[in-house]
């Protein structure tokens, strides 16, 4: 019944302290383990014996509260020193120890009441002190004594002693900033963060200020020169400028989130630390939703292609092509406008494919394979821009398909004549392009052999010119519309071997933090894309229409025609 009130008085002082800290940081909570009443002299009076047994019952005295104490060891009956209440002959009391107990379990602090008496029968002074220990270091931390000539007024005295305590845990929390600001720095009752941005909401490419900040959940007390790991819970939405930073004398740090790819992550740091118990490797703790979540949307962009091309004997050929586009991020710092649905497919509409003698009669609407890379959008206001095409026919799994043609005598199958028109148009973009091509071909030969030499050893991935390699073939697959195999070859469901999959792994690593895989090899310059038909021009993303490329040509009056590709944001 003693120590029960006095666990009582401590649960109240909690609640006050509890609703409070609710409205912050909640603190791990303090752990105190109550010992039953320990008295030193042997009672020589019925009546005394009957009035002590009251003292020492062990009821429920170390109850949990939303886990602050550490449930008593024992709810048995105890018989302590000098009593034998109960007529009981064993004894099986557990005195608490000289040096306050040790911190098994966590426990933060350790407490009893000890009943002591002077003087002379039946004039007796019984003194009791409430002593509470620090249980790691076995100091106390504060005794309360009370004197009284009754035994019956112990109860009231213990409870007495407590309130002039309290509220209890308030106290024992300013013991504990009392050793956390002693030593300099080193100790911590609980470390808490918050991240915040100058902008949660980022388009592919921007880029926004992150700030953390690390203080002490007791009161909120600034960590200076604490070492940080920042992550994220996506690492592929973005990049982190440093993700090892170090917090200043305001116990904040800044870095930059550069947005990489649609979807949301969240930023937070990583660290461990040292308790005002001296234990090290407590983690950091989160405070509600104080993880930074950032949100990256893709902007969308329509991608539209109209030729045009008339020549003699009536010939007239017209189609339109349109697909809904998002920019698509590259190690190297270049960009590609990609359809959302992530193939290279643009649907093209053929409105008149015909001489006076032939005319289409199929396939009026299919897609057509297109690659449209840009330089850095977010560097410099205009960035160059080139667009190329597979093909402008109808094509299957790369392969140019049947046109079908209606003629005089019955029907001819032309494959590839919509796009061998196109080609004999522009006739000089196309040997241009083709002569760089070659001669890139021959710049790549010796570095893809070097790569193959490699690609059987999983651990040549993992040095610099392994990494300087795998940064060099994701450019490679980039000039030719393949920037995203890697990411087919992750999700691929065959057994791969080491070699493979640290290949996959670094190709990823080039995408999603390519500062750990050198300098990249042509760095914010879109690139030639293999001997495709490719059409050049400059892209502006502050404007509401980037990109706006009109090319016309005429062969000899043979052939006139133009080419118009406009790319425009959407609302």
């Amino acid at each position: 019944m003693l120590l029960k009130r006095l666990v009582t008085v401590f649960i109240l002082g909690f609640l006050n302290l509890h609703l409070i800290a609710q409205d912050k940081c909640k603190c791990p909570p303090i752990k105190l383990y109550v010992y039953d009443t320990k008295m030193n002299f042997r009672s020589d009076s019925p009546v005394n014996v009957v009035e002590g047994g009251k003292y020492i019952e062990a009821e429920n005295s170390g109850d949990w509260l939303d886990n602050a104490y550490l449930k008593q060891q024992s709810d048995e009956f105890k018989v302590y020193q000098g009593f034998s209440p109960g007529a009981q002959k064993i004894k099986t009391y557990e005195l608490p120890p000289d040096n306050g107990g040790g911190p098994e379990g966590d426990i933060d602090f350790t407490s009893y009441c000890e009943v002591s008496r002077s003087g002379n029968s039946p004039n007796y002074t019984y003194t009791v002190s409430v002593k509470i220990y620090d249980a790691y270091t076995h100091t106390i931390v504060t005794t309360i004594t009370q004197s009284t000539t009754d035994l019956g007024k112990v109860d009231y005295l213990i409870d007495q002693a407590i309130a002039s305590y309290s509220p209890t845990l308030d106290k024992l929390r300013d013991y504990q900033k009392k050793v956390r600001d002693e030593s300099g720095g080193k100790k911590w009752i609980g470390l808490k963060f918050k991240a915040t941005a100058d902008k949660t909401n980022l388009k592919i490419g921007e880029t926004t200020n992150v700030h953390i900040k690390i203080f002490d959940c007791a009161d909120e007390k600034p960590v200076p020169n604490q070492q940080l790991n920042i992550r994220l819970g996506t690492p592929k939405v973005g990049i982190i400028n440093n993700p090892n930073v170090k917090t200043n004398s305001s116990g904040e740090a800044v870095l930059i989130f550069t947005a990489k790819n649609e979807g949301e992550t969240t930023v937070f740091p990583d660290f461990t630390y040292t308790a005002v118990n001296g234990k090290s490797g407590y983690h950091v703790l989160k405070c509600g939703n104080d993880e930074l979540k950032i949100q990256v949307e893709d902007e969308k962009y329509k991608l539209t292609m109209n030729v045009n091309i008339t020549g003699a004997d009536g010939l007239h050929w017209q189609l339109s092509g349109e697909v809904i586009t998002k920019l698509i991020s590259y190690a190297d710092g270049t960009f590609q406008l990609k359809a959302v649905d992530g193939t290279r497919n643009m649907p093209v509409h053929v409105l008149s494919a015909s001489t006076r003698h032939m005319k289409l009669i199929g396939k009026y609407d299919y897609t057509i394979p297109f690659t449209l890379n840009i330089g850095n959008i977010y560097k410099k206001g205009t960035t160059p821009a080139k667009i190329a095409f597979d093909t402008f026919s109808p094509s299957e799994n790369g392969w140019i398909s049947s046109e079908p043609y209606r003629v005089k005598d019955g029907v001819v199958d032309l494959p590839g004549f919509t796009s061998h028109l196109v080609q004999n148009l522009f006739y000089d973009i196309e040997k241009n392009v083709a002569k760089k091509s070659k001669t890139k071909e021959y710049q790549e030969l010796a570095e893809v052999e070097q790569i193959k030499a490699h690609a059987k050893d999983a651990n040549y991935w993992h040095t610099a010119q392994g990494k300087s390699d795998m940064l060099k073939l994701q450019k490679i697959m980039e000039e030719r519309g393949r920037g995203d195999l890697f990411t087919k070859m992750s999700n691929s469901p065959l057994q791969h071997s080491k070699a493979d999959s640290a290949f996959v792994e670094g190709m990823r690593g080039t995408q999603f933090n390519p500062s750990a895989y050198g300098l990249p090899p042509m760095k914010d310059n879109p690139s030639i894309m293999g001997n495709f038909l490719q059409f050049t021009g400059t892209f502006n993303n502050q404007s509401e229409t980037p990109l706006n490329i009109f090319q016309e040509n005429d062969i000899n009056g043979a052939l006139q025609g133009s080419i118009t590709i406009k790319v425009e944001k959407l609302k």
